[in-house]
């Protein structure tokens, strides 16, 4: 019973290693930005990102055609207040390129395009209380989505988006006492993930410490036995 449990384990985790496969992992963002500046914040904002896999974003975010926080929730911007960061941009919200495992899709969430992204950007900030200067807020901020290509129209392959930043607003102070939202960034930053080799050491301790219980497990039944030929 217990070769059979060390057994469970040793599959178990090999399967968890292997399953750490380049190709099977999901996207995971290292940098890049999302940018609204000035009077244009409410058209388009430049976005760009970089990942594992080659993967890389190089295009705009319509703020007309999707939903981004704190453009949606803060004109004017409350002080002493918390606001949503969060922005889902889909659809018609972005238009440009996209890379992964060195091939290039053009023309992602056009009207016609196989090709699809979905990124959602989820947290909120607090705004401080009103004064007569400018004042430059942050927050982090988490990245999820997919892209996704149609190869027929009943088939497609889906890759999940993970990653995390951090948002930073630039207000300036309304004479009747409230925040003018004039810049807002999203810097996207590197989540550290397990290496290959860390998991494979992992793995190893999980077989060392089921062998080790096993033998424990042994020699706890079979002491009983022992005693009791001496006893004799």
């Amino acid at each position: 019973m217990a070769r059979n449990a060390v057994c469970v384990v040793f599959v178990s985790a090999l399967c968890f290693a292997l399953s750490t496969d380049v190709r099977a992992e999901p996207i995971r963002i290292s940098g890049g930005s999302l940018v609204f500046t000035g009077p244009s914040q409410f058209q388009a904002g430049p976005l760009s990102l970089v990942g594992n896999r080659g993967f890389s974003v190089d295009g705009f975010v319509d703020g007309g055609e999707t939903f981004v926080g704190p453009l949606a929730s803060c004109m004017p911007c409350p002080p002493a207040s918390t606001i949503p960061v969060g922005a889902h941009i889909l659809g018609s919200g972005f238009g440009g390129t996209v890379t992964l495992d060195g091939q290039t899709y053009e023309g992602v969430n056009g009207s016609l395009s196989p090709n699809q992204l979905d990124v959602e950007l989820s947290g909120s900030i607090f705004l401080p209380p009103w004064r007569d200067a400018p004042v430059t807020v942050s927050a982090p901020f988490g990245v999820t989505g997919d892209f996704h290509r149609a190869i027929e129209p009943s088939f497609f392959f889906q890759v999940p988006i993970r990653g995390s930043g951090r948002v930073t607003l630039s207000l300036e102070p309304e004479p009747g006492g409230t925040w003018f939202l004039a810049h807002t960034r999203y810097d996207f930053l590197a989540t550290p993930t397990p290496e290959p080799a860390s998991l494979m050491l992992v793995t190893a301790g999980l077989v060392a410490s089921a062998i080790r219980g096993a033998r424990r497990s042994r020699a706890i039944q079979t002491a009983p036995i022992v005693r009791s030929a001496v006893d004799k």
